[in-house]
């Protein structure tokens, strides 16, 4: 089951897309961030933030599956 989590933040950003959670459904794969094989892996669009006041995000276009793990490190878009 997902949980969406309140992000409080600095920035005029929408961060209510975040979702944490652990989930045993995907697809069996290799995750396209980390390399590691056979893990349950998940739809995400890579996501990268500004560091400067103010800043905005850029969501990445590309769609790729990602491990749990790699989903805890990494600001992404969930798209399973």
């Amino acid at each position: 089951m997902w949980t969406h989590v309140p992000v409080e933040g600095s920035r005029d950003v929408d961060h209510s897309h975040y979702r944490v959670g652990v989930s045993d459904f995907g697809e069996k794969g290799t995750c396209e961030s980390c390399g590691t094989p056979d893990e349950i892996v998940h739809r995400v669009q890579r996501e990268y933030f500004s560091t400067e006041p103010g800043g905005e995000s850029t969501l990445l276009p590309d769609v790729e599956k990602w491990c749990y793990a790699c989903c805890t490190h990494y600001p992404h878009r969930m798209l399973d």
